[in-house]
């Protein structure tokens, strides 16, 4: 999945999920959120998905697993997030990585299962400081 023309934030934004998992409501049924998966494999038919042990597998067209999808708690907050068998099946399987990662989001947005606090990047604190001496100016 190319993402040329997105602006910086929202690939940002998107690796920052991918890295740090997706935060989502307590109230996030992954069942639910297997059925919103489901549905949109049909429509693409370039990966299916299967329900096992509250995980979804999410496999190539060849029936080849690629990508699990958990729900886990982490520092208080539930997040999603999908995991590989090793580095080289997730090179083979960036693509639908990255659709799978942007198809959750987006279900869960859908879903008002998207934890998102918008104020969080203003509330970030920068240490940004300059230092010159008086005869700069």
């Amino acid at each position: 999945m190319s993402l040329p023309s997105m602006p910086s934030f929202g690939k940002s934004f998107f690796v920052d999920m991918l890295a740090n998992g997706i935060p989502v409501k307590k109230s996030l049924s992954m069942l639910e959120l297997f059925d919103k998966l489901e549905e949109v494999s049909k429509a693409l038919e370039n990966f299916s998905v299967d329900f096992l042990k509250e995980a979804i597998i999410i496999s190539d067209e060849y029936g080849t697993p690629a990508v699990a999808i958990k729900k886990e708690q982490s520092d208080e907050t539930d997040k999603i997030f999908l995991f590989t068998q090793n580095e080289a099946s997730t090179l083979e399987n960036a693509s639908i990585i990255g659709q799978v990662l942007f198809i959750t989001v987006t279900a869960c947005a859908q879903m008002d299962k998207l934890l998102l606090d918008p104020a969080a990047e203003l509330k970030r604190l920068t240490n940004e400081s300059f230092d010159f001496e008086s005869d700069f100016i």
